[in-house]
């Protein structure tokens, strides 16, 4: 059986202890060929973490099945297919992935006016009832252009999906859901018409002179996460984003989801942090003192 090889410098590996299995199978092609691609293990518990692998036809892989694992693979030309492990199973395991060819799919992100959005990032994330929440969206995120359009390549025919949207300045949307029929294309604008928050960060050192090169993190109460009736959780950058400061030592944070939320900044010595509240349509201010 060909090796796996670990794609480094992403987020921690899946550590096989508490639950320990090892996952066997292969990646091909509708017609049994093999294909070469990648494959990511979500783990959700003891701790959440994400392992991604390079997988060349055929995969050996050791995991922590505790709290459950989702699998997700993909390869250049194909929609990606997911697969879940239940959790605390134990031993040996053969999961073997059959990829689909996939097609593109062309739309418009607009606003409630009509007019077309540039810039918003859209994912695609399969409606695959009796699976864990996809919390981790795999898809490479696709950019609309000057009218607001976009095209999506290698998307499932026939398999339900959604199109999560990410609008600077807006909050994050699903889509209605969609399912394809050979040769279609072409779907329905995606209309965004609730604005997100506006929050700016202002660092200054002891002396009140902003400090610049500095990253800051915005996250939102978890608790408010919406979780809709398709199962999508928009977190991806709606919920937690970041920046660096510029020159004149400010972050300007948009799409910022209403309510309670935090920004933090690391320093030599630890971490501050501010609490406040994020209003729709407004902006907020805030200052940090960064020693």
């Amino acid at each position: 059986m060909s090796p796996v090889k670990l794609i480094p410098l992403l987020l921690m590996a899946v550590a096989a202890s508490g639950a320990p299995v090892v996952i066997t199978g292969s990646l091909v092609d509708a017609n049994k060929q093999s294909l070469s691609g990648n494959l990511s293990v979500f783990q959700e518990k003891p701790e959440i973490a994400v392992t991604h692998y390079e997988v060349e036809g055929t995969f050996e892989i050791s995991a922590n099945s505790e709290g459950g694992l989702v699998l997700h693979a993909w390869a250049e030309g194909h929609p990606s297919v997911e697969h879940v492990v239940e959790s605390g199973a134990s031993g040996k395991i053969e999961i073997n992935f059959t990829l689909p060819l996939g097609q593109e799919v062309i739309g418009r992100v607009v606003d409630e006016h009509g007019n077309g959005l540039e810039g918003a990032a859209l994912q695609v994330r399969y409606d695959e009832p009796h699976k864990s929440i996809r919390r981790v969206l795999m898809e490479q995120d696709v950019l609309t252009d000057g009218d607001g359009q976009f095209t999506l390549p290698n998307v499932g025919v026939g398999k339900p999906f959604y199109i999560d949207v990410y609008a600077p300045s807006y909050l994050a949307k699903s889509s209605k859901r969609i399912k394809l029929e050979a040769g279609q294309q072409k779907v329905n604008d995606i209309i965004l018409e609730d604005p997100g928050g506006t929050v700016v960060v202002e660092l200054v050192n002891e002396d009140g002179l902003p400090v610049s090169g500095v990253e800051v993190l915005l996250f939102a109460d978890t608790a408010a996460w919406p979780q809709d009736a398709e199962g999508s959780w928009l977190h991806h950058n709606s919920f937690e984003q970041r920046g660096t400061a510029s020159e004149h030592g400010n972050v300007r944070f948009s799409g910022v989801p209403p309510g309670r939320i935090a920004v933090e900044v690391k320093t030599k010595d630890g971490r501050v942090t501010e609490e406040l509240t994020a209003v729709a349509n407004q902006e907020t201010e805030v200052t940090l003192s960064v020693f």
